[in-house]
């Protein structure tokens, strides 16, 4: 019994040992196969979720424009423009919007446009967009009491580019510079910019000098600036600096009363750009400029604005070199792109002149007459003997203070000022056949040339033409299209000044027979301004009218 129960039990054990040699082979097996299926598993569900992932859209540019936004007060008790700097970013369409909102009640039609202000009517009228550097302004006519805070916003039709609330601070706050930089943010070596500091508070008899005594070319000793529109600025001339790089000015201001105020400004000044090379022994680049940015259009008395030419020459041997200037302004306020006559302005010449050395050419008489609400190109052509010609321009902007509108209403108001456009209306009836069913058509201009730090004349003069255009008709031999001029008349400071087109208290009838309801009239108006001597700016407006 013992033995067979010992030769059983091997039996048993060999055959045990034998199955179990050949489950584990097969569970290795099944390790190996399941490793696999799970790895081709994560390959397949990663690339399933990657080419899902990549179908994704890309996500919109992010909005990279800086803006800021400032108030201009008398320093007692009100508010009387808005300031809008563009500091970076891309160009913002003039068809964009801004809307304004205010503390305090106000009935002048900046806080009353339900379709927001476009970008245009804050650059004199410019189809040319909204540039880095630039300002975008408007005025109130009725002062906003202070206290009072404005918000801002700049629209695009797709996203909002801006916002902010702006204080417009009560009197007695002690003065505080609460930004400071330069116009353009960038300057380059040799061109002309600005300096700016923006303090709140009551700057009525403040003084503030800035001193840039570590910008190579620039004085020693601290400089004045001076109270533009809310802003204080000093305007580095077209030669002054001479070394890019990276810089502090540094600003302080003292009142009356004793009340110190303090601030820094960092200048970043780059290479100079260039505007071509020349060849021969040497070559040479061209910088333009003007000796104040940007130049303020008053025609009366200064600023006596020099044009600059900045050479760089490179060459050793003796050369000629010899300069003129032409100046283009875009005719602000009107429909497209138009040009006044270039002026031509004569420079200096300068004889045996040797590099490696930068010189200053300038124009031999001043440049003064400058159009409102105008972008200004100054070209200047510099010759030097045996290595050609070269051009450079540079752009600058004057003052927007012009403006104007056509619109139909249904009260009489020629010879009124006031803020106009709060009776203006888009329709009217087809039907209107009488004098006292049709409406009025009146334009309004506004002169605001007061808010110029240098002055401008009492009033100023302006006439012109108005017309209509057949936008749509039923049937399409039922309308025509009118015409007439804007009679002369005068604006004053800082006021509008309406006229009725039909003269008199006569009201307007679309032209032609048989009007329909949704016939469609497009009015406009294009108007000159002189200073009595002298055309200073232009005024364009258009207006839709849709018959119901």
């Amino acid at each position: 019994m013992t033995g067979r129960t010992l030769g059983g039990g091997s039996a048993l054990s060999r055959r045990t040992g034998r199955w179990h040699r050949r489950s584990g082979r097969r569970r290795a097996v099944s390790d190996v196969v399941a490793t696999i299926l799970l790895l081709a598993l994560t390959v397949v569900l990663f690339a399933s979720i990657f080419a899902f992932v990549t179908r994704f859209p890309t996500p919109p540019p992010q909005n990279v424009d800086q803006f800021e936004a400032s108030v201009t007060t008398n320093g007692t008790s009100s508010i009387h423009g808005l300031w809008i700097l563009h500091g970076a970013g891309p160009i913002v369409p003039s068809g964009d919007k801004v809307y304004l909102e205010s503390t305090a009640s106000s009935a002048d039609w900046q806080f009353h446009q339900s379709s927001g202000i476009p970008v245009a009517w804050g650059m004199g009228n410019s189809t040319a967009g909204w540039s880095a550097g630039q300002y975008w302004i408007t005025w109130f006519v009725t002062p906003i009491p202070l206290p009072s805070n404005l918000t801002v916003y700049v629209v695009s039709p797709s996203s909002l580019l801006y916002t902010a609330y702006v204080p417009g601070v009560t009197p007695n706050n002690p003065p505080v510079v609460v930004s400071t930089g330069t116009v353009p943010s960038n300057p380059t070596v040799g061109s002309a910019f600005q300096i700016y500091a923006l303090i709140y508070g009551n700057t009525g008899t403040l003084q503030v000098n800035i001193t840039l005594s570590e910008i190579p070319g620039l004085p020693s000793t601290a400089q004045k600036m001076v109270n533009v529109s809310g802003r204080w600025v000093y305007n580095v001339s077209a030669h002054a600096t001479t070394t890019n790089g990276s810089y502090v000015g540094f600003i302080q201001g003292k009142n009356t009363s004793g009340t110190t105020v303090a601030g820094q400004v960092a200048i970043a000044i780059s290479g100079a750009s260039t505007g071509g090379g020349g060849g021969g022994s040497g070559s040479f680049t061209v910088v333009a400029g003007v000796t104040q940015t940007p130049p303020l259009p008053v025609v009366t008395g200064p600023p006596n604005i020099y044009l600059t030419a900045t050479v760089n020459y490179t060459g050793t041997t003796k050369v000629n070199a010899a300069v003129n200037f032409t100046v283009a302004q875009l005719e602000g306020g009107r429909d497209k792109t138009v040009y006044k006559n270039s002026t031509t302005l004569a420079g200096q010449t300068l004889k045996n002149l040797v590099g490696p050395t930068d010189v200053v050419l300038y124009s031999t008489s001043t440049f003064g007459t400058w159009l409102l609400n105008s972008s200004v190109t100054v070209t200047a052509s510099v010759t030097l003997t045996g290595l050609g010609t070269v051009k450079a321009a540079t752009t600058i902007y004057t003052q927007g203070l012009l403006a104007g509108d056509i619109y139909t209403t249904t009260s009489s108001s020629t010879g009124t000022t006031g803020t106009p456009w709060t009776s203006a209306e888009t329709s009217f009836s087809h039907s209107c056949s009488t004098s006292t069913s049709c409406p009025y058509l009146d334009v309004s201009v506004w002169d605001n040339w007061t808010t110029s730090p240098l002055g401008g004349p009492a009033s100023l003069t302006f006439n012109g033409s108005w017309w209509s255009n057949i936008t749509s008709c039923t049937p399409s031999t039922g309308c025509t299209a009118t015409s007439g001029t804007v009679a002369s008349s005068t604006v004053g400071d800082a006021s509008f000044y309406t006229v009725n087109l039909e003269g008199g208290t006569t009201r307007w009838k679309p032209g032609g027979s048989n009007l329909a309801a949704n016939d469609k009239f497009t009015l406009w108006m294009l108007v000159t301004v002189t200073d009595g001597t002298q055309v200073v700016g232009y005024v364009w407006d258009s207006t839709l009218l849709t018959l119901s």
